[in-house]
């Protein structure tokens, strides 16, 4: 498993057990909504860099854009559903134990607060963006072949 997945995978598993009953946690960039489905939190990665840390064996530091997308019902509680949410996300990340994962850390770098009308319902959107830092150590194993066919996607 490549390691920004693992890191998706620890998120939702962090997000899911400390963000209040009824949010809908998953790894994924997209999902068909329904009114019923919200509020819901979405975890991606969008960018990633990498640079040699180490020559032999080789380990390289990646620098990775983790977002978590915060989608809720659009009504007058809105923006303190969302930072209600914010809050509880930050708190639940920055509470995360990151001995057993892959992460060397992790620090929200922006938040962003919006609506969207794309869609025939209201939507209030709070997008947060976290830069994972995590280091890979490349070795002579080959990878073994993946299923692409079967998406592995839980909501949590």
């Amino acid at each position: 498993m490549h390691a920004r997945t693992q890191i998706r995978n620890d998120i939702v598993g962090c997000l899911s057990t400390s963000l209040p009953e009824g949010v809908g946690v998953i790894a994924s960039r997209r999902l068909p909504l329904t009114p019923q489905d919200l509020p819901r939190v979405l975890v991606y990665t969008d960018h990633e860099q990498s640079e040699i840390y180490n020559e032999s064996p080789r380990v390289t530091k990646n620098t990775l854009d983790l977002t978590i997308e915060i989608l809720v019902s659009d009504s007058e509680a809105t923006e303190r559903k969302l930072d209600d949410l914010c809050f509880a996300t930050e708190s639940a990340l920055s509470a995360m134990i990151l001995e057993n994962t892959c992460i060397s850390k992790i620090v929200l770098k922006s938040t962003t607060i919006d609506s969207s009308t794309q869609t025939e319902n209201l939507l209030g959107i709070a997008k947060m963006v976290f830069e994972v830092i995590y280091l890979t150590e490349y070795s002579n194993d080959y990878l073994h072949l993946v299923d692409f066919e079967s998406p592995q996607m839980e909501i949590h």
